[in-house]
């Protein structure tokens, strides 16, 4: 009985985890799960935001995306640099946040929103997460583990629903 216990509680974790995500897009390590209510994984995506101690984001107002890995597909470390860069974000407010990846509730480490970013020129954008301070936009992550990025966007009446969410890759620097 303890034995099917513990499979039923690991199964409903699992499909939890990964049932109702998708990649943001093709080779993409960014995942987006779909809160709308009109999908069948709307159950699972929220209950993986409940499970992890937060709401979920409101369906047709907000989007978000996570990632654990850099674009290569190792797992992010607070023991490395890291550039995070991309394109124009043209939604009307965004924040990118580094988290403790734990398992249990993310806690958020440090946060960057479009309020407070730097663009390039071309309007685009380029962020280091590091535990030194960096030149430009810098956020640290959590210390002594590895992390996840929180990518949230929002717009004005389902506007964030109409853009597409941003192409960012994430380069791995120097690590001690």
């Amino acid at each position: 009985m303890i034995a099917g216990g513990l499979i039923g509680i690991a199964t409903a974790v699992a499909s939890v985890d990964y049932l109702g995500s998708s990649p943001v897009g093709e080779g993409s390590t960014w995942q987006s799960y779909d809160v709308a209510d009109e999908s069948a994984a709307a159950f699972y995506s929220n209950a993986h935001y409940l499970l992890g101690g937060r709401l979920p984001p409101a369906p047709g107002q907000q989007q978000e995306m996570t990632t654990g890995r850099d674009s290569d597909g190792n797992l992010l470390s607070a023991d490395c640099a890291y550039l995070v860069s991309g394109d124009s974000w043209n939604h009307v407010w965004w924040s990118i946040a580094t988290a403790a990846d734990n398992g249990v509730t993310p806690r958020v480490a440090a946060m960057l929103t479009s309020d407070q970013a730097v663009f390039n020129s071309d309007d685009s954008l380029w962020l280091t997460v590091s535990q030194a301070p960096a030149p430009g936009n810098w956020i640290r992550p959590p210390a002594n583990r590895n992390f996840v990025l929180i990518f949230t966007a929002a717009g004005e009446s389902g506007l964030a629903m109409q853009e597409p969410l941003p192409d960012i890759k994430v380069t791995k620097g120097a690590c001690p």
